[in-house]
């Protein structure tokens, strides 16, 4: 009996997954006629959990590491909480990855231009913005961040100007192109579960 190569094994899987894929959708599109209108991510959720690679397949993926950073933010008014520390980070970025194993994905805290802080860097925001400055921007995020009648975010443009121009304005953050970049705030408005920032598109 001829041995298969790593290519034929490689494309067994391949075919066996595409299979299996075909299946679950034939099934969820039968099963739910508005399966096709759900948000893509949400169906290619729902496929990953119906059709997982097998341990073998997912052996042969090559690692993708990804430069992290984050950001602590200290404020009396804004800054996050003391228990957001480099400890704590380590442990939660290594509790995403290995969530992210299974996908090839790897964070790795990033010790570029970060003068040695593994990748954890603390921002003294009361050093950088003036004391009516931070009150303001917690006075508009308390209460100008909340949810219309139809659920979506409201002064959605004017908080993009507060983040980007006069939180996120003194750190540079335009600046950084070679690490995905998070910032750690008390708080990001009423409803609101994190903002995600366009470096290209201000």
């Amino acid at each position: 009996m001829k041995e298969l190569d790593s290519d034929d094994v490689e494309g067994q899987h391949w075919s066996k997954y595409q299979s299996s894929v075909l299946q679950h959708n034939e099934s969820c599109c039968k099963q739910r006629p508005d399966f096709f209108s759900l948000p893509s991510d949400e169906r290619f959720y729902q496929q990953c959990l119906a059709c997982p690679l097998d341990e073998s397949a997912r052996s042969q993926m090559p690692l993708l590491m990804l430069p992290l950073r984050i950001h602590l933010l200290r404020s009396k008014e804004l800054g996050c909480s003391f228990d957001l520390n480099k400890d704590s980070i380590q442990c939660i970025v290594g509790e995403m990855n290995q969530y992210w194993e299974q996908a090839g994905i790897q964070f790795e805290l990033s010790t570029i231009d970060d003068n040695g802080t593994d990748g954890v860097l603390d921002h003294d925001m009361d050093q950088l913005l003036p004391e009516n400055v931070r009150q303001e921007s917690k006075h508009f995020i308390l209460n100008g961040l909340t949810r219309g009648p139809d659920g979506r975010m409201q002064n959605r443009s004017k908080r993009r100007e507060l983040y980007h121009n006069v939180l996120l304005g003194p750190l540079n953050f335009t600046h950084a192109k070679s690490t995905y970049d998070v910032y750690f705030f008390d708080m990001t408005g009423n409803g609101s579960q994190g903002v995600c920032l366009s470096r290209e598109h201000r």
